[in-house]
């Protein structure tokens, strides 16, 4: 009987010991499920938080972006305006080279094209400036202008599509002191007094290398895009967006910029963009910036994932040890 009496108070305090661990563990697995739960509402608040910090900080470099656009117009702007603030300047333009003789002729391009590169000396942006009189004579900061490059800009001006606003055209490449460029081309009309009639027109030749170190300057993932009305000038290509993906990116920057929206997120795909589009006044481009979400919260990502990781393979551990 002391035997079995031995036995049963032995089989007694291991169901006691099994019973404790039991209720450790349960306390234990309580406690993991509360902590993941505290860590996934966290993480839930954190992702909104962060998506609009990402976007607010996508929003001012697009501003910062579009700011440093509009100085490359603004920097040369008095070239449009100088027909009105330069009488001689504007007697000059208005006749044609053929009127005068041979050294009043000398002094007046002298004139014209000193004051232009006085203008545009200072510019790493521009170059190339020409001044292309409504009489046919073209004036210019460097020493000879091409036929066809004449012939391109008359072509353009003869198409129609130069309003009152600054027309850009599509990167080509151009021979400009001997030396070849890729450039976007901005056309201005320069109107007369009466503002009816063309008195000229001035052309900027933008160097486009230069306009990649402006919008493509820091490692931040995210896509530039730089375009003018329908005609795209510039990608950074970091975006990972191509072809009729950045239509749907262009298309939808038109209607923020019509609807007076600065960020939203686009869906392409599948996959959700944090974008911004900012119209730049001066030179009439808009600025867009673009980046996928789950790129932009990689990194808070990435450490939740690791928590989940620690806290399941804590859980794994104890139900070993157990």
């Amino acid at each position: 009987m002391a035997g079995k009496h031995g036995i049963y108070e032995k089989w007694v305090k291991g169901r006691r010991r099994k019973s404790v661990r039991l209720e450790v563990l349960t306390i234990f697995l309580i406690f993991i499920v509360i902590i993941m739960g505290v860590s996934l509402m966290i993480y839930n608040q954190n992702i909104s938080e962060l998506r609009q910090a990402d976007i607010n900080h996508l929003t001012e470099s697009s501003k910062q972006l579009a700011y440093s656009v509009d100085s490359i117009i603004l920097d040369v702007g008095s070239l449009f305006n100088l027909h009105y603030q330069d009488q001689r300047m504007c007697n000059i333009i208005n006749h044609s080279k053929s009127q005068y003789d041979e050294v009043t002729r000398f002094q007046n391009t002298t004139y014209v094209e000193g004051t232009i590169n006085h203008v545009v000396s200072n510019s790493k942006y521009i170059k190339r400036c020409c001044i292309f009189s409504a009489n046919g004579d073209v004036y210019s900061n460097i020493s000879s202008v091409f036929q066809d490059y004449k012939d391109y800009i008359w072509g353009i001006v003869d198409s129609g599509k130069l309003g009152r606003s600054i027309f850009y055209t599509d990167p080509e490449i151009w021979s400009i002191g001997q030396v070849d460029y890729k450039v976007v081309t901005a056309v201005k009309v320069l109107y007369s007094y009466n503002g009816t009639s063309p008195l000229a027109y001035v052309t900027l030749d933008i160097g486009y290398s230069e306009l990649d170190r402006l919008l493509n300057s820091t490692d931040n993932p995210a896509g530039t895009l730089l375009f003018f009305e329908d005609m795209q000038i510039y990608n950074n290509r970091k975006g990972g967006l191509y072809g009729e993906q950045l239509t749907e990116v262009q298309e939808k920057a038109k209607q923020m910029v019509n609807d007076g929206h600065e960020q939203d997120i686009l869906r392409i795909d599948g996959l959700d963009y944090l974008m911004t589009a900012i119209r730049s006044e001066s030179s009439g481009w808009t600025v867009v910036r673009y980046v996928a979400e789950k790129e932009a919260l990689r990194s808070i990502t990435e450490h939740k994932i690791r928590d989940i990781t620690v806290l399941l393979v804590t859980t794994a551990v104890v139900f070993m040890i157990y």
